[in-house]
C-alpha cells in the first residue's frame, strides 16, 4: 500500500481556526487604534476651538471682557455643530483683575460628554 502524502481532515480545520483566531485578534487591534485616533482628533479639534476663542479674548480690552454676559456674545464654536462653546468671567482681586474660562463640550462615545476649559486671567491696566 503506497503511503500518501498530504494532510488530514483534522490538520485542516485545526489551521483554520488559528488563522481565524489571528485574524480576528488583527481586527480587534487595528479596530482600537482606529476608535483612539478618532478621540484623539475629536480632542485635538476642541482644544483648536477653545484656543482660538480665547485668543479672540486676548485681544479685547477689559471692559469688552469684564463680564459673562459680554464673553458669550463673542465666542463661538467656528461652525462645528457638534461642538458647544460656553465661557465664565469671574472677578479674582477686586475690580481689575478677572478670570476668564472657555469650555468646549462634545458627545464622545455613546452618551458619554467630554469637555476641556482653558483659563486665563485678565488685568485692567
Amino acid at each position: 500500500m503506497p503511503k500518501t502524502r498530504g494532510f488530514t481532515l483534522l490538520e485542516t480545520i485545526l489551521a483554520t481556526l488559528f488563522l481565524a483566531a489571528g485574524l480576528g485578534a488583527l481586527i480587534c487591534a487595528f479596530s482600537s487604534g482606529i476608535s483612539g485616533a478618532m478621540d484623539t482628533e475629536q480632542r485635538a479639534l476642541a482644544l483648536n476651538i477653545a484656543d482660538a476663542n480665547m485668543e479672540m479674548l486676548q485681544d479685547k480690552t477689559y471692559t469688552q471682557v469684564d463680564t459673562s454676559a459680554e464673553v458669550s456674545a463673542l465666542i463661538s464654536n467656528l461652525g462645528y455643530s457638534n461642538y458647544s462653546v460656553s465661557c465664565s468671567v469671574s472677578e479674582v482681586v477686586s475690580s481689575w483683575l478677572v478670570q476668564i474660562g472657555i469650555t468646549v463640550s462634545w458627545a464622545a462615545k455613546g452618551e458619554h460628554q467630554e469637555t476641556i476649559t482653558l483659563t486665563t486671567l485678565k488685568a485692567n491696566y
